[in-house]
């Protein structure tokens, strides 16, 4: 399962602190902006020229965008903060939200505040999703996972809706998970206004990855045979493929054996269940989808191949 809780009111705190550094920010800006651009008396030249140059359309306009996506990310916390009361408000009557079990064999994976990867969606994408509809979202949602499972050779799942509201208690939330045993992607479809849902997909879908990983390369009976590819061959394959080790499917073989799954439902440690193998390996892979490839013309992409109308 993928949880996210919340505390609003330190929600809150941070956005007005990134606020407040953000004006700072602008301050020094504007005075280097201008001691730049007055340089031009007491600095000639070629070189001066070129540093000018530099700075008013490269590092300026750079500095100057990161300050709007600043404003932006505290906008956005406040806006999830005032989503978080009114859910939590929700609870008091609804009681608590599907924790979504997973049965044995299956992959439970738990995000907490600061579990999800370290690289963020890009804001012209998050707010593109935002405008989407809710069928809209599910069709790209879907497209996602249908594209994730293909680029590893593998059947695509359908997605397996359900709707989940945060704990009252814990505020906690689960985002999706993937159920080993009966082959089941979950998405909590009340999470829809969530652009980290995206993320969600390639988390999951990376999950069955490794199990698929681990069944190719089982030992079989007949590997012994000459004109039978070997267990080696198997692991060789899959690295030149993919780029997964047989370091890593090992580690996460051992990390799905028996009850060897890290998990705060089973009184482990909130660290104990970050550091595992298997959930370190599901965030990079996040990572690499938000930070290399969940761009604004890829998320158009998606929408075209979902079937849904692309705002030029």
């Amino acid at each position: 399962m993928a949880f996210q809780g919340m505390d609003p009111e330190q929600v809150r705190a941070t956005a007005e602190r990134m606020r407040s550094s953000g004006t700072l920010l602008a301050q020094q800006y504007d005075t280097l902006h201008g001691r730049i651009l007055g340089s031009a008396e007491i600095w000639r030249g070629e070189d001066a020229e070129r540093f000018r140059e530099t700075w008013s359309s490269t590092v300026g306009p750079r500095w100057s965008r990161a300050l709007e996506r600043l404003q932006q990310l505290a906008e956005t916390a406040e806006q999830d903060a005032e989503e978080q009361d009114v859910a939590s408000a929700g609870e008091d009557d609804a009681g608590g939200g599907d924790s979504g079990g997973t049965g044995s064999g299956s992959s439970s994976v738990t995000m907490f505040d600061g579990d999800a990867g370290d690289v963020p969606v890009d804001f012209e994408v998050q707010d593109a999703w935002r405008e989407m509809e809710p069928d809209e979202k599910k069709a790209v949602l879907q497209e996602m996972v249908d594209q994730e499972f293909e680029r590893y050779g593998m059947d695509p799942v359908e997605i397996t809706w359900f709707s989940g509201k945060p704990d009252p208690v814990t505020n906690l939330v689960t985002f999706g998970s993937w159920n080993e045993d009966d082959q089941v992607l979950r998405l909590n479809d009340f999470l829809l206004d969530q652009p980290d849902l995206m993320l969600t997909t390639v988390h999951e879908v990376r999950h069955a990855v490794q199990y698929e990983f681990i069944e190719q390369t089982e030992p079989e009976f007949w590997d012994f045979l000459p004109f039978v590819d070997s267990q080696a061959d198997d692991y060789a394959a899959i690295e030149e493929q993919y780029g997964v080790t047989r370091e890593e499917i090992e580690a996460w073989r051992e990390n799905f054996s028996g009850d060897n799954y890290k998990s705060t439902d089973k009184g482990d440690t909130h660290e104990e269940y970050q550091s595992q193998p298997v959930e370190v390996d599901a965030r990079e892979r996040e990572d690499e989808f938000a930070g290399e490839e969940l761009t604004m013309e890829q998320l158009k992409k998606y929408q075209e191949d979902a079937g849904v109308e692309v705002d030029e």
